[in-house]
């Protein structure tokens, strides 16, 4: 703003040429020197703006790159969480088949136990009967003897 600061003498001689009067020459010169210096501070207003949006723009470029890393994330996180899922299914559904044969199993041998029971029950009363019959026998044979003697 310095360079237009001051009315040369050559601007006067340029004023009086053109039938404009020093003080209406230099009227104009300072409203021109206004309007530079207005313009000059829009400018370096708009200037700091522009540096400011630039910033701005730089700092939505980290953000995006940021939710992109973010999204990556995510997506391997889903993939890992998909496979522990299927491993999970599979492993339960191995159990259900072991379990399954297990209970089949139990019923089996739950079902031999009570033919076990049974037959025991039978070998009880067989042994009761064997063990009566050989009491009676056992008396009559002692009374056998004592008839002998």
């Amino acid at each position: 703003a310095s360079s237009v600061s001051k009315t040369t003498q050559a601007d006067e001689n340029l004023a009086s040429t053109q039938g404009i009067s020093p003080e209406t020459f230099n009227e104009e010169i300072n409203d021109l020197r206004g309007k530079v210096e207005r313009l000059a501070d829009q400018n370096e207003a708009w200037q700091k703006q522009n540096d400011s949006l630039q910033l701005e723009i730089e700092n939505m470029h980290m953000q995006n790159e940021n939710l992109k890393n973010i999204i990556e994330i995510g997506k391997s996180t889903v993939e890992t969480a998909k496979k522990i899922s299927q491993d999970l299914a599979e492993e339960n559904k191995v159990m259900k088949q072991t379990d399954h044969k297990n209970v089949a199993e139990l019923q089996k041998l739950e079902a031999d136990l009570k033919l076990i029971k049974s037959d025991n029950l039978n070998l009880v009363e067989k042994y009761n009967k064997l063990h009566d019959s050989f009491k009676h026998q056992t008396t009559n044979l002692s009374k056998l003897q004592e008839s002998f003697n």
